[in-house]
């Protein structure tokens, strides 16, 4: 069970005890303290530690004016070396950078493939979506191979039969980054991985390898004013609705992810302002669904909304408590070890049901929320017994 608890890394910028001097911000407490035991190494001597760089004071000189940066990069390569030795916690890290790495430099082929399609879609649109849809089909099913075949994340799914193939609106819970697998478990059974779209937040632009790749394969990247994102907004709707692009177009309708805290701010919000506050989840925002939903009515081809509610325990842990995202990429026996449970529950609902008016919309996205709400807390009750019901996703 060792490798399943990943220590989190110190903020604390004092010096501790087992520290070298010459590192003023040591790597990860627990993994150091825990190697030094295991190796022999006494705390506060790691500077002896044989091969250790700063035993020769020579070597600041020799760096210049950009010797603490390189310090304290060397200082940290070498507490993991020490610590990799013998402890598991960090050769699952090592694990997880050699699952990944892989998969980045996917990542970076694909930036590159979709930069070099993306000037064509001027000539062929739907050529270029199709492309594009191939490659984040192929990027998507690689993290879900690591996080279902090679790290044993058990997915259970129950509700409504998808359709194969079926182009809609999804709507979802947001709890941690392992949403996305559960979300991507359907989105292969039916069809549709390479399809799916989501609403992203601007500020994923800036991100190595990915924000770029989520920007060329059509993700409208948002911020949370409307008025600002109506030129993005308009970018991937007339796409969907001129074009006939098949997609699954993905939100999550809380716009950030479920905290304690978050959930405390929610509930004094809907106190203030008469609303029903959901349980195990935070007040919808339902300006997007609605742009949403009444520019996708125009799409022929778009027949539905689905609403997924996604539900995570662990076993000795508490209810809607999920893994970190490094523990979803580097954490093998992620269900039969370190006890996980992951379930995700599809409502399907056909878009000409909805109410027409922007009101009605709100009114319907507020009601299915206070009935995820009571699904949730159905299965937290009947989950320590009997699991949540439904059959296995792989």
């Amino acid at each position: 069970m060792a490798s399943c608890m990943l220590p989190q890394a110190s903020h604390d910028n004092r010096r501790r005890p087992w520290a070298p001097a010459s590192c003023p911000h040591p790597h990860r407490t627990a993994e150091v303290v825990a190697s030094s035991a295991r190796t022999g190494v006494a705390r506060g001597s790691l500077n002896n530690y044989p091969g250790y760089p700063y035993r020769h004071r020579g070597l600041q000189a020799i760096l210049g004016p950009r010797g603490p940066v390189v310090r304290l990069f060397i200082c940290r390569l070498f507490a993991i070396m020490a610590a990799v030795a013998t402890g598991t916690t960090s050769l699952t890290h090592l694990r997880g950078i050699a699952l990944t790495l892989p998969w980045l430099l996917a990542l970076l082929i694909a930036d590159v493939a979709l930069s070099a399609v993306l000037p064509l879609s001027l000539l062929g649109p739907r050529l270029v979506y199709d492309a594009s849809s191939r490659i984040a089909a192929v990027i998507w099913a690689w993290i879900q191979l690591i996080f279902v075949s090679l790290n044993g994340a058990d997915i259970g799914h129950s509700g409504d039969e998808l359709p194969p193939g079926e182009s809609a609106i999804v709507v979802a819970n947001h709890v941690a980054w392992s949403d996305f697998y559960m979300i991507q478990a359907l989105a292969i059974r039916a069809g549709m991985l390479g399809r799916c779209r989501y609403f992203a937040k601007v500020q994923l632009r800036l991100v190595p390898f990915l924000g770029w790749g989520l920007w060329a394969m059509g993700m409208p990247m948002v911020s949370r004013n409307w008025l600002r994102d109506r030129a993005e907004l308009d970018r991937v709707f007339s796409g969907i609705v001129r074009d006939g692009y098949p997609t699954w177009l993905i939100s999550f309708s809380e716009a950030t992810r479920f905290t304690k805290k978050k959930y405390a701010e929610s509930v004094a919000w809907c106190k203030k302002n008469d609303k029903p506050q959901p349980r195990h989840l935070l007040y919808p925002r339902t300006k997007g669904f609605i742009t949403t939903v009444q520019h996708l009515r125009k799409a022929a081809h778009v027949k539905a909304v689905y609403d997924f509610t996604v539900a995570y325990r662990r076993q000795g842990g508490e209810f809607q408590e999920a893994p970190s995202m490094w523990q979803t990429l580097s954490v093998p026996g992620l269900s039969s070890r370190c006890g996980y449970e992951f379930h995700v529950h599809a409502r399907r609902f056909p878009i000409d049901s909805l109410p027409k008016t922007d009101e009605g919309l709100a009114q319907w996205l507020e009601s299915r929320w206070v009935q995820k709400g009571e699904w949730l807390e159905s299965a937290r009750q009947s989950w320590p017994a009997e699991g949540a019901a439904g059959s296995r996703s792989t």
